[in-house]
């Protein structure tokens, strides 16, 4: 399916658009994202280890995943965290979308990976949006510990069932 762009009254079609993120209504007149569900489907991930600071505050984004396409419905987000010395450091992550302020992670002394999982609900993300992690640390006893984040990672499937506000049985078509 070509997509249409319009510009300076002229039409002109690009290339096509992949199936899992456009699809049309029943008259085939209005484009929808396709929505999606949170699911253990790995989509988009940043694995490597990073360290943060000992900050009262979240100074910087630490990782981030841009979307290059539009995105709607429901993600599962998944990360580990952990001090990188055993009681010396408590560290927080917390996830943003877009810069809005998001959820905070279970703060942690311990230098054992624990993993945090966030569902995302009613996301309308378009190109160029983005899921973002930081941390900060407080030091424990002038402890020399930072917070340590890896395997920020995005999982989500299509939503086959819902489409819009077009609820669709997968086996028989339109209700």
């Amino acid at each position: 399916m070509p997509l249409v762009v319009i510009s300076g009254g002229k039409v002109t079609y690009s290339s096509q658009i992949p199936r899992d993120v456009l699809r049309y209504d029943a008259n085939r007149d209005i484009p929808q994202i396709l929505p999606k569900v949170a699911s253990d489907t790995l989509q988009h991930s940043s694995d490597s280890t990073v360290s943060g600071i000992i900050a009262t505050d979240f100074p910087q984004y630490y990782k981030w995943i841009w979307l290059n396409r539009g995105l709607s419905g429901s993600v599962r987000v998944k990360y580990d965290i952990r001090s990188s010395v055993l009681d010396e450091c408590i560290a927080v992550a917390r996830l943003d979308v877009n810069r809005t302020v998001g959820t905070l992670s279970t703060p942690t002394s311990s230098d054992v990976w624990q993993t945090e999982t966030v569902d995302l609900s009613s996301l309308s993300l378009y190109d160029k949006n983005f899921i973002a992690l930081t941390m900060r640390g407080t030091a424990i006893g002038g402890g020399t510990g930072l917070p340590q984040v890896r395997n920020f990672r995005i999982y989500y499937d299509n939503d086959d069932i819902h489409v819009g506000h077009t609820t669709v049985d997968a086996t028989m078509g339109t209700v």
